[in-house]
């Protein structure tokens, strides 16, 4: 799953959205597409603005009403806001961590 096909951005909404939200939004965006509102046809994601429409629309509703596959959205929705890793740093904030577990040097 391209990550600005995320069926969250699609609709405009967060993995927080109930199911009958987001068949609400869906329903609005779709009314909108048809009416030619301006704004309606572009939704935003990390990489740039994307083109939608009501296909486009009803693969994300449909994406979302499988919970396995709504889990996917949920969590690449996340990805990109969390952004990098953290690296290991050479003076760690607590150097005596691995002794005080129990840990010791091989």
């Amino acid at each position: 799953m391209p990550l600005a096909d995320n069926a969250f951005l699609v609709l405009g909404l967060t993995p927080r959205a109930s199911w009958s939200r987001i068949k609400q939004r869906a329903e609005a965006l779709i009314a909108a597409l048809e009416a030619g509102e301006p704004g309606a046809d572009r939704y935003e994601t990390p990489l740039g603005p994307r083109s939608r429409n009501e296909s486009t629309v009803f693969r994300a509703l449909t994406r979302l009403r499988d919970p396995d596959e709504r889990i996917h959205h949920e969590i690449w929705w996340e990805a990109p806001r969390r952004g990098a890793a953290p690296t290991r740093s050479d003076e760690d904030a607590w150097p005596q961590a691995p002794a005080a577990w129990g840990w010791r040097a091989r």
